[in-house]
């Protein structure tokens, strides 16, 4: 198919469901939340019956999207015998949905698309919408959108922008060229507010997270063979703060730029024996991808994450992952 059918045929299978179940990653970014919020916003206008889950709640700072109020994390709160279209936002893999075992075993009535700008790991999608080279998946919804005419109001507008600006670093990571500038200002033009979308998500910070940050800052450690850098937080760091993964938004991004440091590695044990690992890179010789697809996970050339079972600890002052 060339990429206009693929974008006509995700729009007539849309248009075709009577209900649909919205679902983004785990541990959701700004791209994950603006696709889903995005989305719902545009099946309201449809007038279509819609349903949305995520395995994590959103963080506070995501609350000021549209409909994300409205997204469960219990699965059985959904009503699977009416669902007959599964849309996968943002996510590598069915896993990361947290609703493998509903894709897997789904009836032949119930049709699974995947939207996405991951690379391709997994065929057990009916369908999908899947361009790598795309800086987000809104992106991808908002070429989406424009191609069915289906109006793109300002609050649209600022949940494509939110995820615009989460995944290409605030338009500095390499993946932003012109395509995603002219987005960017079309978004503006039709009500979106960058100020709103920085000042909501990235810049907003807690008492909270300040103290992670600075306890992650604290262990920063520097392999200076392959000039890539890693930290890690510790459960004990979580309990005494009473914080969440959540208060480590843009961490890793932040810390990948450190000068002539090709690659960062965030490392956080939120619960004793759980580790999930955050992967940024900002120079072009190093895939961190394939780093988190060694260990279970996914993500891009630039961005990528996993979790693995262990615990953190330091040996000879370097930290290490020991398997349970």
């Amino acid at each position: 198919m060339s990429i206009e059918q693929l974008y006509l045929k995700t729009i007539s299978i849309i248009l075709a469901a009577k209900k649909i179940c919205l679902v983004c990653h785990e541990n959701p970014d700004g791209d994950a939340w603006g696709s889903l919020s995005a989305m719902a916003e545009v099946l309201n206008r449809l007038g279509k019956d819609w349903q949305g889950f995520c395995v994590d709640a959103p963080s506070k700072n995501f609350f000021i999207l549209k409909n994300i109020d409205l997204v469960t994390n219990n699965k059985e709160a959904i009503d699977w015998s009416k669902i007959d279209l599964l849309i996968s936002l943002d996510c590598a893999t069915a896993a990361r949905t947290g609703l493998k075992d509903i894709i897997l075993t789904k009836r032949a009535d119930l049709k699974f698309i995947e939207i996405d700008h991951h690379p391709n790991i997994e065929n057990i999608a009916d369908f999908s919408l899947r361009f790598p080279y795309a800086a987000s998946t809104c992106e991808i919804l908002f070429n989406l959108f424009k191609i069915a005419n289906w109006k793109i109001n300002s609050s649209i507008a600022n949940s494509l922008l939110i995820g615009l600006s989460a995944d290409t670093g605030n338009f500095l990571y390499k993946t932003t060229d012109g395509a995603t500038m002219r987005m960017a200002a079309e978004l503006l033009s039709l009500g979106g507010r960058l100020d709103f979308a920085l000042n909501k998500t990235w810049r907003t910070k807690s008492l909270v997270s300040a103290k992670l940050w600075g306890k992650a800052m604290a262990r920063l450690v520097l392999n200076q063979r392959y000039n890539i850098a890693y930290s890690v937080l510790l459960p004990e760091d979580f309990l005494e703060n009473n914080a969440s993964v959540e208060d480590l938004d843009d961490l890793a991004g932040f810390l990948s730029g450190i000068p002539n440091v090709k690659a960062f590695l965030l490392l956080k044990e939120v619960e004793p024996g759980i580790i999930k690992g955050s992967w940024r890179s900002n120079d072009s010789s190093i895939d961190v991808g394939r780093f988190a697809r060694a260990m279970g996970g996914g993500g891009h050339a630039v961005a990528a994450g996993f979790t693995v079972n262990g615990t953190l600890k330091k040996i000879k002052n370097e930290w290490r992952i020991i398997k349970n």
